[in-house]
């Protein structure tokens, strides 16, 4: 709680996983928007990073993929 600077490593390894994984499984690379929050519905401190992620991405050669990684 008293290290606030840890969060952006926190989205940053969110982030990462994501696309980690778009670019392994489907090979593409997706849209994606990143919040963080650090205290849950009880204001006890609980970070966590929230994400929206697109259904599918842009391939290498600049084409949109649909992907359900559902």
């Amino acid at each position: 709680m008293w290290h606030h600077e840890l969060l952006k490593s926190l989205m940053d390894e969110a982030a990462k996983l994501i696309m980690d994984y778009f670019k392994k499984k489907g090979k593409v690379k997706p849209g994606s928007i990143a919040g963080w929050y650090t205290f849950g519905a009880k204001v006890n401190f609980n970070p966590h990073v929230l994400m929206l992620v697109s259904m599918g991405g842009v391939t290498k050669k600049g084409e949109w993929k649909a992907y359900d990684y559902c």
